[in-house]
């Protein structure tokens, strides 16, 4: 335990440093005089526009640009361009739920920023600003100036009724002249990332049958499936007031684990958070015999077996070190529920020196269903496969006498091919 308890440590502290490595990938910045500088952005995979940008020359100088240094900027490894534009925000919310705490209307302060391209197109382009968990949208014609397409909730205080503001509509239509296809599903239009540059691709591939420049990568929760195979190593400690099955020399138990899983990667957060599940069937098997006195003149041998199978359910934040890579460290931390699905052996066996014998269940009405509160594990992520060593631990274990502890501690070694 206190080797694990090591490894933990040791773990997160390799967390906190790699959570501030740097992820330089090639850049092209265009200065405000219209000059090209080639070299390599600090990526962080942005929810919310960034405010600055940290960019490595050619040469390995490094200097901060803002929205007022530089025009724009392209990743292209990634696929994100964005253009420095000052514009007003819409202050209210697009969430019904928080539009009753919001400021006026009238509150609109016009800054700086680096807006995220979604579509380009001399006609039209389309331009998106992240801020906190507030998106907002631009439409730009030409070298104007980016206009927000307005959608928020707004408290009547005549009617006391909260009522929608789909200007965006309205503002989409006068932009969707030359073609009256896109306008027709106007009204099923939401105000969302994928639906807005669907209608955007979609007049402008109507209109000037061209299909228009599409950049920023689309919004995905990365959701991959597994096949789980391993072994497992499970020591067992007996303790407790019977003395009819305590005993320091249980049976160590190798089993092999099969299953399968499903991972989320979290979008947005250089996806170094997952949620992964997992089901797999796991085995329990463990044993002793033990001779102890019976009396003054004679002893009892026991003899006591188990064999149970489960189907355990993981749930586990997963948290990559260095994501992004072709090779990426992670810590998991979990809770598992598990249940019964066979008791191929629960047995008792005692005999007595004077020649009597008995037999009988080893735990009568033995625990089906397991709770762990300690699942954790260190592993290597790819692409397609994961290796982890994990443990898990549960006092309580199998027993279902409150004076009964048979404490199962459990090694996993682990390889998931994912798809």
């Amino acid at each position: 335990m206190k080797f694990f308890h090591l490894i933990i440590c040791t773990t997160l502290l390799m967390a906190i440093k790699a959570s501030g490595q740097s992820n330089f990938k090639d850049a092209i910045v265009i200065d405000r005089s219209g000059d090209t500088l080639n070299g390599a952005i600090d990526y962080r995979n942005w929810r919310s526009n960034p405010k600055s940008i940290s960019f490595r020359s050619a040469s390995g100088q490094e200097k901060t640009f803002t929205p007022t240094d530089i025009r724009e900027f392209t990743l292209p490894t990634v696929n994100e361009h964005y253009v420095s534009a000052s514009v007003t925000v819409d202050p209210l919310s697009d969430n019904p739920n928080k539009a009753l705490n919001d400021l006026s209307a009238d509150v609109q302060e016009e800054h700086a920023y680096f807006l995220l391209q979604l579509v380009h197109h001399p006609t039209a382009s389309l331009y998106l600003l992240t801020l906190g968990d507030r998106d907002h949208f631009y439409n730009r014609s030409g070298q104007e100036k980016p206009t927000e397409l307005i959608h928020h909730f707004e408290l009547d205080k005549a009617t006391s009724q909260l009522n929608e503001i789909d200007l965006y509509k309205g503002q989409l239509a006068s932009i969707f002249t030359a073609c009256s296809g896109p306008a027709m599903d106007m009204e099923r239009l939401r105000y969302r990332t994928e639906d807005l540059r669907k209608a955007y691709s979609s007049y402008l591939q109507c209109a000037f049958g061209v299909a228009p420049t599409e950049s920023a990568k689309k919004e995905s929760y990365g959701v991959k499936f597994g096949i789980i195979a391993g072994m497992s190593l499970t020591r067992y400690s007996f303790k407790g007031d019977n003395t009819d099955l305590v005993d320091d020399n249980y049976s160590s138990s190798t089993a092999p684990v099969l299953g399968g899983m499903i991972d989320v990667a979290l979008s947005r957060n250089l996806n170094r958070l997952h949620i992964v599940n997992e089901l797999v069937y796991k085995n329990y098997k463990t044993g002793s015999t033990f001779t102890r006195p019976y009396n003054q003149s004679y002893t009892k041998t026991t003899e006591v077996q188990f064999n149970l199978s489960y189907l355990q359910l993981n749930t586990m934040v997963r948290y990559l070190f260095i994501p992004l890579s072709k090779i990426n460290p992670y810590f998991n931390l979990a809770i598992s529920n598990a249940v019964m699905i066979a008791e191929t052996k629960n047995r008792y066996h005692a005999v007595y020196s004077f020649g009597n014998e008995e037999s009988g269940k080893a735990i009568d009405g033995i625990k089906k269903y397991e709770f762990m509160p300690l699942v954790a594990g260190i592993g290597v992520n790819t692409r397609s496969f994961s290796a982890e060593v994990r443990y898990s631990y549960n006092k309580r274990g199998f027993s279902s006498q409150i004076t009964l502890e048979t404490n199962p501690r459990t090694w996993w070694f682990l390889f998931t091919y994912k798809f």
